[in-house]
């Protein structure tokens, strides 16, 4: 039965259909209790033929519902009644952006920008607390039109957060290969889950599919299903600008990089794409200096001078080129008093924006997209590398011994590992066969290097020598990944792996044999290995039902971060000073945190405005 057995619903008396799908019929209800209308959205009843369907539901509604953000639709209740699940949320007096555009056709940029500011908004505050919509597409975007005089004119917010994700769990509908999501709309990690798994990255693919949409007037992709699913994994999309003259190509190629088959050649978070996007429709320059010849090295990156005043120098690198640098407003806020009482403590947290003992690198989005910048010792930010154009750098090694600072960078297309040397040269290591990626580079212990990569069609652990041959290290069971590579002090590799099924780290000895070291609870994984200047294991595991760090001591695990609230804390990195960095959004949003062996923490970086600071994703 796909409809409440009469005009009352529980607390709900039904007014009428809204509309119905394949999973849900939504009607427009009046709460009695509280005399007001919703929309009451019925789930069918075969998605309850499997039990355990029904917990997962409400774990997902429930964490929607605690989404509070003026672009997310508020959802008032979740339950059951009558052997239905169903879920209450605000009645939303407009349309839709499907409606939109079946009515107006391709949208002038204006109005589209300020509609796609609005749910990447609302994407980025799900993102940061955890959640993946998984389902972006215009029907689940609602608009309504604001007062006369507004700034915007209308309001967006997105609905069905969390649906896909409880139904990604029915195996009633995986086993039958039923379709979660929506074709023109999806990602290629959700068409074939062992390109990449799901995250933040999934959703700003759907919303580069809307954008196109919105400019165009068509989806990059159409057809039958088959046709749509393949096409996403497999081809390249018409740019946009040949599908609208008007389109400036800047503003097309931020569409594309949205669009990219490998997660980690996209933006970074969805408001980066969109002011991307923006400043593609912005005039060009008048005069555009052209790279140097290729081989060319680059200037030389100047020294960062200790500098008193917290001041942000910086650097801004066209391909393969670093200009001189130019001094920014002031970055950190130094809160320097007197004695302990000057710590501002929150729960053995230390809000002290205190410089790290060492000069580190980190990602950060204070410029609107990802670059690289470096944090020393007297507290100066410096950004080290950031390209002109759409090109996004990230992933930079925390240190950079022997002069050489590995990083990742999409300026091929895709994801590779390219080097900056001591003298200013700017190197790209890895060549990556058949358009696949390779990622998160770690210093081996003679100016050797250790990643990931996908090349041979799953992600595996390489090594690449002084003498430039790669080789793969691991050879996980078909389907399983192996990522992360963490050398020990004796000299073995460290790594995490779904080799057996859930996300553990292993152990790969000088010998060749392979161990597996942690053993999570159920549904929970650890991964993110990093040792210790004192040979400790530090990691990530979501065990406590979110992400926290951890140490293993005397073969169990420790938990050394309890992030509050929604918080959660991941990526830990060994620095030589003694100390792990890691990236918490503690504060909302990811920034720089450091963790010293007693356990005392206390935030390094705290990016202005909207940017985030962050080690690893």
């Amino acid at each position: 039965m796909n409809a409440p057995p009469s005009t009352h619903f529980g607390k709900y008396e039904i007014l009428g259909e809204l509309g119905r799908g394949g999973f849900a019929t939504v009607y427009r209800a009046r709460d009695a209790t509280l005399d007001r209308e919703v929309a009451l959205k019925v789930l069918a009843p075969h998605l309850l033929w499997e039990p355990s369907f029904s917990e997962r539901f409400l774990q997902e509604a429930r964490l929607a519902a605690s989404l509070a953000h003026p672009a997310i639709l508020t959802i008032y209740e979740v339950g059951e009644q009558e052997s239905q699940m169903y879920m209450a949320a605000e009645l939303w007096e407009g349309g839709s952006l499907r409606d939109l555009l079946q009515h107006a056709g391709p949208l002038p940029p204006p109005q589209a920008l300020d509609i796609l500011r609005q749910v990447a908004r609302g994407l980025d505050f799900a993102h940061r607390r955890g959640l993946v919509h998984r389902d972006v597409k215009p029907g689940n975007i609602l608009l309504r039109a604001l007062p006369e005089g507004d700034a915007e004119g209308v309001q967006a917010v997105l609905a069905d957060f969390g649906l896909v994700k409880a139904l990604s769990h029915n195996t009633a509908l995986t086993t039958t290969g039923a379709l979660l999501g929506t074709a023109e709309y999806m990602a290629p990690e959700q068409i074939e889950p062992e390109l990449a798994d799901l995250g933040p990255h999934t959703d700003i693919y759907a919303l580069g599919v809307v954008a196109y949409q919105m400019l165009t007037g068509v989806v990059p992709f159409a057809g039958t299903t088959t046709q749509v699913t393949h096409a996403h994994v497999h081809k390249p999309p018409q740019p946009p600008h040949q599908r609208r003259a008007d389109l400036p190509a800047a503003a097309s190629d931020a569409i594309l990089q949205a669009l990219a088959k490998n997660p980690q050649a996209r933006f970074g978070t969805a408001t980066a794409f969109i002011q991307a996007l923006a400043a593609g429709f912005a005039p060009l320059p008048e005069t555009v200096k052209p790279p140097p010849a290729k081989g060319a090295p680059a200037e030389l990156l100047p020294p960062a001078a200790p500098t008193r005043d917290r001041q942000e120098r910086r650097f801004t690198l066209p391909p393969l080129k670093l200009p001189r640098p130019r001094t920014l407003a002031l970055l950190l806020l130094v809160l320097a008093v007197i004695g302990a009482a000057g710590w501002l403590a929150w729960g053995g947290w230390q809000r002290l924006f205190s410089p790290p003992m060492a000069a580190i690198y980190f990602t950060s989005t204070r410029e609107g997209k990802r670059g690289i910048y470096r944090i020393d010792a007297s507290g100066a930010v410096v950004l080290v590398l950031q390209s002109a154009s759409t090109v996004e750098e990230w992933l930079p090694t925390l240190e950079a011994p022997r002069g050489a600072l590995y990083f990742n960078s999409n300026r091929t297309g895709t994801s590779e590992i390219f080097t900056l040397e001591q003298g200013g040269s700017l190197l790209q290591v890895t060549q990556t066969p058949n358009g696949r990626s390779s990622t998160g580079p770690v210093h081996g212990p003679n100016g050797d290097l250790y990643f990931t990569s996908n090349r041979s069609g799953r992600y595996e652990v390489y090594h690449l020598s002084v003498q430039g041959e790669t080789v793969a290290v691991t050879k996980t069971t078909p389907r399983g990944h192996s990522r992360n590579p963490a050398l020990a002090p004796d000299g073995s590799l460290f790594f995490d792996s779904t080799r057996e099924g859930p996300r553990e780290i292993y152990r790969l000895d000088t010998a060749g044999v392979v161990h597996r070291i942690t053993h999570s609870p159920t549904s929970a994984g650890s991964y993110e290995p990093a040792f210790s200047a004192a040979g400790v294991l530090y990691f990530t595991s979501d065990r406590s039902g979110k992400r926290e760090i951890y140490r293993l001591a005397g073969g169990e695990a420790q938990a050394m971060t309890e992030t509050k609230g929604q918080g959660e804390s991941w990526s830990p990195v060994a620095a030589s000073d003694g100390a792990i960095y890691f990236t918490s959004t503690r504060t909302g949003k990811r920034e720089v945190f450091r963790l010293e062996a007693q356990g005392r923490i206390t935030q390094i970086t705290n990016t202005p405005g909207a940017g985030e600071s962050f080690l690893g994703g």
